[in-house]
């Protein structure tokens, strides 16, 4: 298993972007995503909080990691995305 979405005409191997991180607004469009979203190849992506990066003053160019959790709940679910990409396995035996 990995964590990205590695599509699955990549062989197993994983592209040179990151892909562990769909954006609504291009799900539909992006390559990465359009064959699992229109296969309906969606799932729930359990965590107990995940981090953003946030830009901080006075230029906002240096940025530094967020943590984000529920103060209400240790587990919850996002939404995510799933596709199966494996490399070809050539047994000598």
């Amino acid at each position: 298993m990995r964590w990205g979405l590695v599509p699955f005409l990549a062989k197993g191997i994983p592209g040179p972007y990151t892909t562990f991180n769909a954006k609504m607004e291009t799900l539909r469009t992006a390559a990465s995503y359009r064959g699992p979203w229109k296969r309906g190849q969606r799932c729930l992506v359990l965590a107990e909080g995940f981090y953003e990066w946030r830009a901080q003053p006075p230029d906002w160019q240096k940025t530094v990691p967020h943590y984000i959790s529920l103060p209400d709940r240790e587990v919850f679910a996002t939404a995510g995305l799933w596709d199966e990409s494996a490399t070809e396995f050539h047994s000598r035996w």
